[in-house]
């Protein structure tokens, strides 16, 4: 089945305040589509992180985290249910490899550069 594509960039007009992926496995994809809303203000940031998903569509979720992490400053929580914790590799690259799935925010940063 082919399906039509458009990129986020190309639909959204002016400042986003929040973006939230969840799109099975294609979340670097989806915000490459939308690198543009990250040159003035960039948005909060949550996606999924999986790393069966990911790899299925030939990224890691190493290669998504580097991506938003090279477009401004940020700080980076885990969200698990009810918790908000902060974003440590240790914890979360175990949590990863077991197949589960994890939220994770980018908040941007005052003072992007």
């Amino acid at each position: 089945m082919i399906a039509e594509t458009e990129r986020i960039g190309d639909l959204v007009e002016g400042p986003v305040k929040v973006l939230k992926l969840d799109v099975e496995g294609a979340e670097l994809a989806a915000l490459r589509g939308a690198s543009t809303l990250f040159h003035e203000s960039p948005p909060h940031v949550i996606v999924e992180l999986s790393r069966i998903s990911s790899e299925e569509l030939g990224f890691t979720y190493e290669e998504l985290v580097d991506w938003v992490l090279r477009r401004g400053r940020w700080r980076v929580r885990v969200l698990r249910g009810r918790l908000i914790e902060p974003l440590r590799w240790k914890r979360l690259h175990p949590f990863l490899e077991t197949g589960r799935t994890v939220n994770v925010w980018f908040a941007p940063l005052k003072g992007r550069k």
